[in-house]
Parts: structure tokens; C-alpha cells; sequence
């Protein structure tokens, strides 16, 4: 069964649509890092938000007076943030990973 102008028209234009797309989307998902496994959910939401993007380089797990804290550095000299189990940030990100990632 032949299709008709219109239905090309329109598959074509989806196809295009998806292609222009598929850079911002890629860049936009989380990137598959086996370190952030290691990480309470409280944790990774306190990274995403003061360093979205960042991959973990090196994971520093310490506990001061029965508080946990997550030592986390970034690859791509993304800096370095240090987040209690809670998410609170206790200190960072240094740099700010934020401008890091604009100036990139």
C-alpha cells in the first residue's frame, strides 16, 4: 500500500524532530556512575542539585561523632562538595561546580 505525500511528510518530520532533539536529551540524562550506588538518596539528590552533571572521581566515606559524611570529587576538575547522610550540604562544592559546567 503506497503512503501518501502527507504521511512522509510527517514521518520525516518526526524523524527530524527526534534527531534535532537527541543531543539535548543525551546530555540531559544521568550518566551511569557505579559510585553513586554507594550513595543514600538524600546524597545524591544534594549533588544533582549543587553539581548536576558531575561524574564522581573519588568517594570519601567518613564518620565524625556518629554523623556519616560523603567526601565527593568530581572528574573534569568539577570540584569537590562534602554532603552529610541527610543531604546537607556541610561544605562546597568547591569550585562551584555550576560554573564549572557553564564555563565548559
Amino acid at each position: 500500500m503506497a503512503k501518501s505525500p502527507a504521511d512522509l511528510w510527517t514521518r520525516w518530520t518526526a524523524l527530524a524532530v527526534l534527531v534535532a532533539l537527541a543531543p539535548a536529551w543525551a546530555t540531559a540524562q544521568p550518566k551511569s556512575d557505579p559510585k553513586r550506588s554507594q550513595l543514600p538518596a538524600a546524597v545524591v539528590k544534594a549533588i544533582d542539585a549543587n553539581c548536576p552533571g558531575a561524574e564522581i572521581d573519588k568517594l570519601d566515606i567518613e564518620d565524625e561523632v556518629g554523623i556519616k559524611l560523603y567526601d565527593v570529587e568530581f572528574k573534569a576538575g568539577r570540584g569537590e562538595i562534602e554532603v552529610a547522610a541527610d543531604g546537607r550540604v556541610v561544605e562546597g562544592p568547591k569550585p562551584d561546580c555550576k560554573e564549572s559546567r557553564d564555563q565548559q
